[in-house]
């Protein structure tokens, strides 16, 4: 029986729109990589900049993990965009395995590469002026 207030219900239901259905197929689909989730290790995860069209795969540190809930540190992005995300989650998923390409291609960017950039209003065509290490 579930409770009103259960917390993985309450979570997916509500804040993740998974229904308990897809919640049990995702759970059996080849998902036990997730039960192994503990601190320290990567993920890919979905970054969420409060309301911005530029959402989108990005490399995540698991930082903290408290029952199902996990706090991810996104360490190549900027701190305000570190969030807590169920570890069954959609937003969530194996390390590499939606960014793989994306940083290997950042890794090739110098000055002089055209690009496409958000300045959280619209996109641009832009080129790269200069290049830091961090």
């Amino acid at each position: 029986m579930k409770h009103l207030f259960e917390y993985d219900s309450i979570l997916h239901n509500y804040n993740y729109l998974i229904s308990e259905e897809e919640l049990k197929r995702l759970r059996s689909a080849n998902q036990e990589w997730r039960k192994e989730l503990k601190e320290g290790d990567m993920v890919d995860a979905i970054i969420d900049e409060n309301g911005s069209r530029c959402s989108g795969w990005s490399q995540a540190r698991i930082d903290q993990v408290n029952g199902d809930t996990l706090h991810l540190e996104f360490i190549f992005d900027i701190k305000t965009v570190d969030r807590y995300l169920d570890r069954w989650s959609v937003e969530i998923a194996q390390y590499e395995s939606k960014t793989k390409e994306l940083f290997e291609w950042k890794q090739t960017v110098q000055v002089g590469t055209l690009v496409d950039a958000h300045d959280k209003t619209v996109w641009n065509k832009s080129t790269v002026l200069d290049v830091k290490e961090q």
